[in-house]
């Protein structure tokens, strides 16, 4: 697809300071409509931008009959309000509010699935998030509505999604879309990117989602079932879609790895990425790895899932406990 980003003017700045710790962002009426818009500058932690983030999370969650805000990629003209503070490109993505949802009221999200709660809704929506390998489905990632079959999901900020050392200057706990459900290696910190039970660290709403053992088989066949859904042709379709300005110019591979990591483990966070990539070689490279990485972790979703339930069946263990538990000695630096 290609096409080149709209030249647009903020017509009213609603909110300046809209970002979290990852990013910069406002809220703005741009072309009429209310839109929340993300800055492409790299945050403070590093990290670049992850646009195509946001474009294929929405193209995933409409597979699966889940609506999520739609993204177009637009330049601010010089002369516009929020030019100096996000730059010329930015990300524009849909506001949920009462116009989003057609007069239903949005309710921000929370710890758990909510009353009423759409059960098969909030199960696709963990599935999506375990397949991009997002970790940060926190409450403030989605809201919820009501709607004829109970309240639904609305996944918002999705660019924790398809994380791994294209996108993140360090291996930290969110570098999971890797080819590997089973871990990366064994330096702490890492050693659970990829699996189910990484993802559940900020997450606590997938983690009651999947807590119950009587809900576990319509979970596996929903799996199943979005294995069907997202076939290689459609993988093709959305990554050939994305617009060339979600990885800007400016953007460059630049990461770091503890010293001595092995190399099998460095080549599986690093997915083929090499440090010092821009330009039109990496969002090429990004391509190709978005569809042969989605590809690879739709293929082995089910059995993570039956590896998943065995492990948080053995009352000797505790999956997520052991993954945050790993991840504070990375951070302490213990081995």
């Amino acid at each position: 697809m290609n096409i080149s980003p709209r030249n647009l003017v903020v017509q009213k700045v609603i909110k300046q300071h809209a970002g979290g710790t990852q990013s910069q962002a406002a809220v703005a009426e741009v072309d009429g409509d209310v839109r929340f818009l993300k800055s492409a500058r790299p945050s403070h932690y590093g990290s670049s931008p992850n646009f195509e983030s946001e474009f294929l999370a929405h193209d995933l969650f409409e597979l699966v009959g889940i609506r999520a805000p739609e993204a177009e990629m637009i330049n601010l003209q010089p002369h516009s309000p929020l030019y100096d503070e996000l730059g010329p490109t930015v990300l524009s993505t849909e506001f949920v509010d009462e116009q989003f949802t057609q007069g239903a009221k949005p309710r921000r999200g929370g710890w758990g699935p909510p009353e009423g709660a759409a059960y098969d809704d909030f199960f696709r929506m963990v599935l999506v998030d375990m397949v991009i390998g997002n970790a940060d489905r926190r409450g403030a990632n989605y809201f919820t509505m009501e709607t004829n079959r109970g309240v639904v999901p609305i996944p918002i900020d999705n660019n924790s999604g398809f994380g791994n050392l294209s996108t993140q200057k360090v291996g930290t706990n969110h570098c999971n879309f890797i080819r590997s459900f089973d871990g990366a290696g064994e330096a702490p910190g890492l050693r659970r990117n990829g699996t189910i039970a990484n993802l559940f660290i900020d997450t606590m709403l997938h983690h009651e989602l999947l807590d119950e053992a009587h809900e576990r088989a319509r979970i596996v066949e929903l799996a199943r079932e979005f294995q069907h859904q997202l076939t290689d042709e459609k993988i093709e379709m959305m990554v050939d879609d994305l617009p060339r300005a979600v990885i800007p110019g400016e953007t460059k591979v630049e990461y770091y790895l503890p010293e001595g990591l092995d190399p099998a483990t460095k080549d599986l966070l690093a997915n083929g990425a090499e440090n010092g990539m821009s330009g039109d070689k990496l969002f090429s490279f990004r391509k190709n790895q978005l569809k042969g990485t989605l590809a690879w972790r739709r293929d082995n979703l089910v059995e993570a899932l039956q590896t998943h339930f065995q492990k948080v069946e053995d009352p000797t263990r505790d999956p997520i406990k052991e993954c945050s538990e790993d991840w504070d000695r990375m951070m302490s630096g213990a081995g």
